[in-house]
């Protein structure tokens, strides 16, 4: 009977570590200090197309780099950059999957809050037991800049929607 009492407390004490640990991790995306920040990624997009029209920055891990890296997109390509050795990647885009988004300027990223700030403040704003973000994208919506970054915790995630400025 002792053994089965046992085996219970562990099995529960398992399940509740499981379960609490679903919203616990390192928050890579804010608690690392890129060596890049979005503006510094602007520059280098900018000298690697000799464009300045963005239709999103994205921040996420990507797909052959298993990474987290900023991946800007035009109406052509797409432009992967490694937030902590500045390595630049393109791929041509074939269909027009983000074509419908607003276009921006890239100096139009001039005067917005800083990219931790707000993310901080996406945390903020979901609350929960331990909050971290998993990738965040900047665009524009009816002629603003807008973060809009996936929050988790440890019973869900939620799209959080912010101004850059």
């Amino acid at each position: 009977m002792n053994l089965k009492r046992i085996f219970f407390v562990v099995a529960m004490l398992g399940g509740i570590v499981v379960f609490t640990g679903c919203g616990l991790g390192k928050d890579e995306v804010t608690n690392t200090n890129y060596k890049v920040t979005v503006e510094d990624a602007a520059n280098i997009y900018q000298k690697n197309t000799n464009n300045s029209e963005i239709l999103s920055i994205n921040f996420d891990i990507g797909e052959s780099s298993k990474e987290y890296e900023y991946m800007f997109v035009n109406k052509t390509e797409k432009i992967y950059i490694n937030p902590q050795n500045e390595k630049v990647k393109k791929e041509s885009i074939t269909s027009g999957g983000e074509n419908n988004k607003e276009p921006f300027n890239a100096k139009e990223l001039e005067g917005t809050k800083s990219t931790k700030k707000v993310l901080e403040e996406a945390k903020n704003k979901v609350g929960g037991i331990s909050p971290r973000v998993l990738d965040w994208r900047l665009e524009k919506k009816d002629g603003t800049l807008v973060y809009d970054i996936n929050v988790k915790t440890n019973t869900g995630s939620e799209r959080v929607l912010l101004s850059a400025k």
